[in-house]
């Protein structure tokens, strides 16, 4: 017979957490709702394999083995799935009320950190959205083209100067300056002079904290109460780091709201302004601030890892390199390279597709949860509150959608080489729906000022130039 001392002993408690867990595991393996989709019984067991691979930075190539092992849908945790199907993209992202697709996964919205318009829920972020697109619409983009063109100018000018004497150059971290510059002046009317500064220790670094901040909050929300625990836990110097990428941005906000021309300067803040809001800020100082750092990371970053992995691929395709020389030579000056030329470049648009399918700059994708009744996706019944995605990776180099996949081809999507309908179903690198990146023009702007960058890389000689 147990006494009642015996129930409070630390070895009781023990064995009940570890009956817990057994018992956990082996319901999760083969009884639990997802046990008939195929994948790895560890990551059936538990999702501590799913944070270790996101956290290692090498979940976009696990899953794509996973895919390639298991079919066109694996169960990559205990409650979720992941999809390379082409329908899926649909299922997911874009059926449903006013076509926003699945609702997104609370462990979304509900993470840890800076609140910012990518953690909202969908009414919010539709009105918050619509205000951003303002700016970031083809047609806004397009009106500050003489300040995308400055910049421009301002890089080869210095890529020049820096590759005299055949001197070794980083293009990776004059694409981050020039990138974060540019959204930062879209964003604030106010530039973070990353080219001008050229400090390999300054904003980059930062950034790159910032965003593994963001990635560790993520993984952390699946376990409650660590989300809410271990930030505060975290060392100091990580924190002095979020600090200092943070509170630039809050001050640069501060005073591009304080300006005497706050409300006729055309750029991201000004659509959140009261003016353009009925008479209130769109935006809490708070929410405000985590919108502008995290649109910051994302513009910057993914453009210049996007353009800096092109680059690689055409460093290393003398006849891919050549071809695009010819069209860009064409073009006499880096002056007259407008977005209005560039859209008249096939293979210059096409030499991007080909990088964004093989190199696409999002390693890691955001779920989607079914409804509880559950929900077809592609051709397979989903169980309710699953969490459902679709990684770029994965399906951008599956030969099943992609003949030659791991072959840099930019003739793919010219003429007769096109894709079929199929393989453009496939092939959405903004994603789709009513989350689908809202910075799509914006995000083309450094890209499509690769021309000249490509003319430069292939003057010098192929060891001189570091991509990364």
């Amino acid at each position: 017979m147990l006494s009642v001392s015996s129930l409070y002993s630390p070895w009781t408690w023990v064995t009940t957490a570890l009956l817990y867990l057994i018992s956990r595991t082996i319901y999760n393996i083969y009884f639990h709702p997802l046990s008939i989709f195929p994948g790895p019984k560890l990551r059936a067991a538990t999702r501590l394999a799913w944070v270790y691979s996101m956290t290692s930075g090498a979940n976009h190539r696990n899953i794509k083995r996973l895919h390639e092992r298991y079919g066109p849908v694996v169960r990559v945790a205990p409650n979720e799935l992941s999809f390379i199907s082409p329908s899926a993209w649909q299922d997911i992202y874009t059926k449903g009320p006013s076509n926003k697709g699945l609702v997104r996964a609370e462990t979304v919205s509900d993470a840890a950190g800076p609140k910012h318009i990518f953690a909202t829920h969908n009414d919010s972020h539709t009105r918050l959205r619509r205000k951003l697109m303002q700016t970031l619409s083809e047609h806004g983009v397009a009106k500050h083209e003489p300040l995308i063109q400055g910049y421009l100018n301002t890089l080869i000018a210095k890529l020049h100067r820096e590759s005299e004497d055949g001197r070794l150059v980083n293009i990776n971290d004059w694409i981050n300056w020039f990138a974060f510059d540019i959204i930062g002046d879209l964003a604030l009317s106010e530039s973070f002079h990353q080219l001008d500064n050229s400090a390999p220790d300054g904003w980059i670094v930062l950034l790159t904290t910032y965003i593994k901040g963001l990635l560790v909050s993520f993984c952390l929300n699946y376990y409650w109460p660590l989300n809410r625990v271990l930030p505060t836990l975290a060392p100091k110097t990580y924190q002095r780091l979020q600090n200092q990428f943070m509170d630039p941005i809050h001050e640069k906000i501060n005073r591009r709201l304080a300006r005497p021309d706050a409300e006729h300067l055309d750029d991201i803040i000004g659509s959140c302004m009261p003016h353009a809001n009925g008479g209130k800020m769109l935006m809490d100082p708070e929410y405000l601030t985590g919108t502008m750092a995290v649109l910051l990371a994302a513009g910057s970053e993914t453009a210049a890892t996007a353009l800096s992995a092109v680059m690689n691929l055409l460093v290393n395709n003398t006849r891919a390199m050549q071809k695009l020389c010819a069209e860009v030579r064409a073009i006499p000056t880096s002056q007259e390279l407008t977005l209005a030329a560039v859209s008249q470049m096939p293979y210059l648009d096409a030499v991007i597709t080909e990088g964004l399918r093989l190199c696409h700059p999002i390693t890691w994708s955001i779920s989607r949860l079914t409804p509880a009744t559950g929900c077809v996706i592609g051709d397979w019944f989903v169980p309710g509150n699953t969490h459902v995605n679709i990684l770029h990776y994965a399906v951008y180099n599956s030969d099943t959608h992609f003949p030659n996949a791991h072959e840099f081809l930019p003739e793919r999507w010219l003429g007769e080489d096109a894709p079929d309908q199929s393989s453009n179903a496939a092939f959405q690198p903004f994603s789709m729906g009513g989350h689908s990146c809202p910075g799509r023009p914006v995000e083309c702007v450094p890209l499509a000022g690769s021309a000249e960058l490509f003319d430069l890389a292939k003057e010098a000689d192929a060891g001189e130039v570091e991509t990364g």
